[in-house]
């Protein structure tokens, strides 16, 4: 759900909407950032593989949720440099979850 906002609000802001992509933000993807981090957070992993990995994903939905706030914030003033900046660190968050994903799967089997 929150990727999910979080692509809604980057499609609004390249259609020349920042302040309805802020606003979504402020709106849902908090509180969606919330769900997920409790989601993980309740996690019951029996091995200390799985117990890194619960402890990176939660790590992961942290920093996605304290980036929420600077990217409405980014949005809302027009400023390049704090865009970019949060964009970057959208980026960085994306690969390290993408990364995850692929250790998870790669440990399925799958």
């Amino acid at each position: 759900m929150l990727d999910r906002l979080l692509k809604q609000a980057d499609d609004l802001s390249s259609k020349g909407s920042d302040s309805a992509a802020a606003a979504l933000l402020d709106d849902k993807a908090q509180s969606a950032a919330n769900d997920a981090l409790s989601r993980a957070q309740a996690l019951e992993p029996k091995t200390a593989w799985g117990k890194d990995h619960k402890d990176r994903l939660v790590k992961l939905i942290g920093d996605r949720k304290a980036e929420v706030p600077r990217y409405a914030a980014a949005l809302r003033s027009g400023d390049v440099e704090a865009r970019l900046d949060v964009l970057q660190k959208q980026v960085d968050q994306e690969k390290r979850a993408l990364d995850l994903a692929s250790e998870v799967r790669a440990a399925k089997g799958g």
